[in-house]
Order: structure tokens, then C-alpha cells, then sequence
């Protein structure tokens, strides 16, 4: 086995995800079990090359994200891929997938406790302490990361062209990122703490003490700025566009920092990475029972019908 099969597989979990996300329906395809059984195989030969750690990469991240979509226990092994690997290199993407590993693993071990556990306010406080410890170290990973990497909010005309206004604005402001790919990094640390949070809710849900009530209220409003945060983020990933346009296309607005120019490399990766970037953020922020403010689950939708819109996934008018 090499590297190739390993990236076939990628490649063709890539299309189940398209052929769900244009069906509105879980990505189940079998390809995700495919990669798991080629990773533990490929990780028993060193990564000689940059392009071999690339894939494992694409792999660990594929699984783990999809683990944490479905609320599905991750292999150990999982990790082991980097690890092993010579001269590994510890970034930022590596050290926040270890701890997504942990948050899938803890969600599905709730599922498991909360429904077979005799004492719930025990398995609920034991879940509560472990959720604090993943918060902690969520939090101290977004403080770790190059001063660069933080968006600018911006608010002002200048910044904010009106074309960008009328396509999709969250509130008055946006957020403008160094490249697509931190945004999409930052996002998924948002949608992480948005996992823990709304463990913490399942399991305050058992627990009838009314001085946990403060904790419920922290819970909501936590998880209502964190989605707040990954909407700021939309008009950077899709500027104005509302159909669909060349990938080149350099008449396209996004937001900008006053008059600072945008970045030649943004129109393409934006074209071509932002909107399935965004639509797998966006999706997550979906799930049944998580706090929204009022009008925003309503607006979010708006936002993936204008996603498939642009990536002709629906039917034009």
C-alpha cells in the first residue's frame, strides 16, 4: 500500500461529502472505514517524504472530524501516524487535532455513560470535570498561535464593501483572516469548544442543583459567541459572490482591513476552498437542540442555500 491509495481514499470521501452536503443527508459513505484500515497499514513504514506526511495528515484530520461529527469513538492508532513519522514537525494544526481527538472521545463516551450509567449526577460530574480540562486546553492553544493568525474585526464601509453587505452579513461587523486555511483552523477550534459546551448542557441536563444554574447560563451564552464568531467569518470565505463565477475571477469584493489590498492568492482559494470550508462549519452549528440566538439558525440556512448556489448544488431558478 502507498500513498496513493491512501489519497484515493481521501479523494473519494471528498465526493461523499459533496453528494451529502448537496442531498441535505449524514455523509455515511464507506471510504472513512477504508482510510482507517489503510492508515493503521501505512503507519507501520516511516514517512520518508513531505508528500507521505501530507496524506497521513489528510487522513488523521479526515477521521477525526468525522468522528466528531458523528459522535464516534477514535482509534488510538489514529495518532500514532504523526508520531512515528521522521523529523516530526509539532503545528498548530497537529496540536489542536489531539485535542479534537480527545473532545470525539469524550462525546462518545457521554453518549455511552449518560444512557447506561446508574448514577447520573456522578457520570454527569465526572463528564463536567473532563469537559473543563478540554476547555482549558482549547483555550490555551488559541493563545499559543502566531500574533498573526488572529482575525481583525472590522466594521467600517471602507473595510466592508456593500456588495459584501447585501450577500451575507452577520450582524454589522466581519472578520478578515492571514488565509482561508487558518480561517477554516480557527473554525473548527470554534466548533470544537461549541462540542464541549454543548456536552457540558447534556450533562448539566441531570444534574437538578440549582447552583448549577450559573454553569447553564455560561454554557449558553459561551456557545452563542463562539457561533457568533464563525459567522463573522462567512463574508471572508465567500466575499459577495451569490452564483457561480470563474475561479480567477478578480472582480469578486471581500472584506479588507481599510485600504489594504486583498491578497492575489485569496481570490482562487477562496473560490476554491471557502464555501465547502464554510459549509462543513456551518453545518455543525445545525445540529439539533444547540442554542442559537433568535433568527440566526434562519440565517445560517440562508447561507448554505447560497453556498449550494454558488456550487451549482441546487437547481437554479
Amino acid at each position: 500500500m502507498n500513498d496513493d491509495d491512501l489519497l484515493a481514499t481521501l479523494i473519494l470521501d471528498m465526493y461523499d461529502g459533496i453528494i451529502s452536503f448537496c442531498g441535505a443527508r449524514p455523509q455515511d459513505g464507506p471510504h472513512i472505514a477504508g482510510s482507517r484500515a489503510l492508515l493503521e497499514n501505512r503507519q507501520r513504514r516511516p514517512c520518508i517524504t513531505e508528500t507521505s506526511q501530507r496524506v497521513l495528515n489528510g487522513a488523521r484530520s479526515m477521521i477525526i472530524s468525522r468522528a466528531l461529527g458523528q459522535k464516534d469513538p477514535v482509534p488510538k492508532n489514529v495518532l500514532v501516524g504523526i508520531t512515528n513519522a521522521q523529523d516530526p514537525q509539532s503545528t498548530s494544526a497537529s496540536e489542536l487535532e489531539e485535542i479534537q481527538f480527545e473532545v470525539a472521545n469524550l462525546q462518545a463516551s457521554t453518549v455511552r455513560i449518560m444512557t447506561t450509567s446508574e448514577d447520573k449526577d456522578a457520570s454527569a460530574l465526572d463528564i463536567l470535570s473532563k469537559c473543563n480540562e478540554l476547555d482549558r486546553r482549547l483555550m490555551s492553544w488559541s493563545s499559543s498561535i502566531p500574533p498573526e493568525w488572529v482575525p481583525t474585526c472590522i466594521w467600517d464601509p471602507e473595510s466592508i464593501p456593500q456588495s459584501v453587505r447585501n450577500a451575507g452579513l452577520y450582524q454589522r461587523h466581519c472578520t478578515v483572516h492571514r488565509n482561508i486555511f487558518i480561517a477554516n483552523m480557527l473554525n473548527g477550534h470554534c466548533c470544537s469548544r461549541i462540542r464541549v459546551y454543548f456536552t457540558m448542557l447534556a450533562c448539566l441536563g441531570h444534574l437538578q442543583n440549582p447552583i448549577f444554574e450559573m454553569n447553564r447560563t455560561i454554557a449558553r451564552n459561551t456557545i452563542q459567541d463562539l457561533v457568533d464568531t464563525i459567522c463573522a467569518s462567512v463574508p471572508y470565505h465567500l466575499g459577495d459572490r451569490v452564483s457561480p463565477q470563474r475561479l480567477d475571477d478578480k472582480t469578486m469584493q471581500y472584506p479588507r482591513v481599510g485600504a489594504s489590498p486583498i491578497a492575489d492568492e485569496h481570490y482562487s482559494t477562496a473560490a476554491c476552498f471557502g464555501g465547502m470550508f464554510l459549509a462543513k462549519r456551518l453545518a455543525e452549528l445545525l445540529q439539533p437542540g444547540l442554542p442559537l440566538r433568535n433568527g440566526q439558525r434562519e440565517w445560517i440556512l440562508g447561507q448554505m442555500g447560497r453556498i449550494k448556489r454558488i456550487y451549482l448544488a441546487t437547481a437554479q431558478n
